[in-house]
């Protein structure tokens, strides 16, 4: 009979990316195949997942949003209710719709460790007892911890990017739509509405637009997609996360409850309840405000958010490696982590809470991973509370109202469809052909595409 050193349960079954990528099973190092993974949508009662659990010194559930579907809420029941002490929730979050909370949560108090993905918490579980979510740790997404962010701040830092030049008396303005076209809860956004927004901002800008959804696509494409956008406009939560993360600014529409819980990092997150009130808002906002809220002047602010949650999930990683008495993997793993940390100055840490006591002959990023990662518990409580004082801005009643469901044509269906099937070819197309040969096929097909769609 096999024994693992710890058992990751989430949602990988599954097309979406976002949800893919949540688990920290994608990321944490092991020097053994010690580890199991068990999709939450399976039966844990049977005798082959009950045997697994059975014998794991660690059970992590998350991330993604677990908590709000019923069919996850009761999975999360049975594991919390018999393997209480050695299970750890790790980013998971709220999930429901907005105006119909579920009833009752899994009650999460006797967990080892219970890091929720949520914030702040009052905003979105002000209806539950305390003991039950409200208690819990904030931790955000393990999907921060792809290397992919820190080799882009990396970049920003050593050789920032120079601003986008106007072209003529017009500042260019890259806009993407990333629409939420997986599951259930999928959402997009109307062809017709993406209309209006170019008529809008064409007026004040060098307007340009591309569409992606979350749906059969690797996380890498997605991450390419925002960081060469100026703008995001989105219906699918991990695209708002990922997009604040590489420090972008972040127009979202809400399915569900869970995008009520980002803090407004630096002012770079707006919540809107529609499409209509996105449309309100832009076109009554002054031209200079918001190419100020697009374009704003780089600071070593923008990598807070990101610092913030690389922090908080490495000091996560490191209780879990302490737990099971692997500290060594725990070295490897966090090593990766040094060629960004190690240039970042200090002033960027003391801002978010952590102080560096460095002497000359130390090397600050070792001192941080060896000390820092394992952070205090007032460190702790400063990077969770890191944004608690920025009032979010959101559109009048966000929260309570309910999502817009628009009508959509004919056309936005067809829209749609060659969309998808654009965004399949494209991903296909990265992974097996010349890059040269790549761009020429990609050519062709948005020529198809434009000719439908006229």
């Amino acid at each position: 009979m096999k024994a693992y050193k710890a058992v990751f349960v989430w949602r990988f079954q599954t097309p979406n990316c976002g949800d893919l990528a949540s688990s920290p099973w994608n990321y944490l190092y092991f020097q053994k195949n010690v580890t199991a993974k068990i999709d939450i949508s399976r039966d844990l009662k049977s005798p082959a997942v009950l045997e697994i659990l059975e014998n794991s010194e660690l059970i992590i559930v998350g991330g993604g949003g677990l908590l709000g579907l019923e069919k996850y809420i009761e999975k999360i029941r049975f594991i919390v209710k018999n393997y209480s002490k050695k299970t750890a929730i790790w980013g998971a979050g709220s999930n429901w719709p907005r105006l119909n909370p579920p009833l009752e949560l899994p009650l999460l108090e006797n967990c080892l460790f219970a890091g929720i993905r949520d914030f702040p918490l009052s905003v979105t579980y002000d209806q539950y007892p305390e003991q039950t979510i409200r208690g819990s740790r904030y931790l955000p997404c393990a999907s921060s911890l792809d290397l992919y962010f820190l080799l882009h701040w990396r970049r920003q830092i050593l050789g920032r990017k120079k601003p986008t030049l106007p072209k003529g008396n017009q500042r260019r303005l890259k806009v993407l739509f990333s629409s939420n076209d997986a599951g259930k809860q999928a959402q997009s956004f109307p062809f017709s509405f993406m209309r209006k927004v170019e008529k809008v901002l064409s007026k004040s800008f060098d307007y340009s637009v591309s569409t992606i959804g979350n749906s059969n696509i690797r996380m890498l494409s997605c991450l390419d997609a925002i960081q060469s956008a100026d703008l995001i406009f989105t219906r699918s939560y991990h695209f708002a996360y990922w997009g604040l993360l590489l420090g972008k600014p972040v127009i979202a529409i809400p399915t569900t409850s869970k995008f009520n819980s980002f803090p407004s990092a630096c002012n770079n997150y707006l919540l809107f309840s529609t499409c209509s009130e996105v449309l309100k808002f832009i076109s009554s906002v002054n031209a200079s405000m918001f190419e100020k809220f697009i374009f704003k002047t780089s600071t070593s602010c923008d990598i807070h958010y990101y610092l913030q949650s690389l922090l908080l999930n490495l000091s996560a990683a490191h209780n879990m490696y302490s737990q099971i008495g692997d500290l060594e993997s725990y070295k490897i793993f966090s090593s990766k982590y040094y060629d960004l940390l190690k240039i970042l100055p200090t002033k960027v840490f003391s801002d978010i809470g952590i102080n560096l006591n460095t002497s000359p002959q130390s090397d600050s990023c070792s001192s941080l991973i060896s000390s820092k990662t394992s952070l205090t518990a007032s460190e702790v409580d400063k990077l969770m509370t890191l944004y608690s004082g920025a009032s979010p801005l959101l559109a009048d009643n966000a929260i309570n109202q309910s999502v817009e469901l628009s009508e959509i044509d004919l056309q936005d269906y067809k829209y749609l469809a060659l969309n998808n099937i654009q965004n399949s070819i494209s991903d296909q197309v990265n992974c097996v052909i010349s890059f040269g040969l790549m761009h020429r096929i990609k050519r062709r097909l948005k020529i198809i595409v434009n000719m439908f769609l006229s």
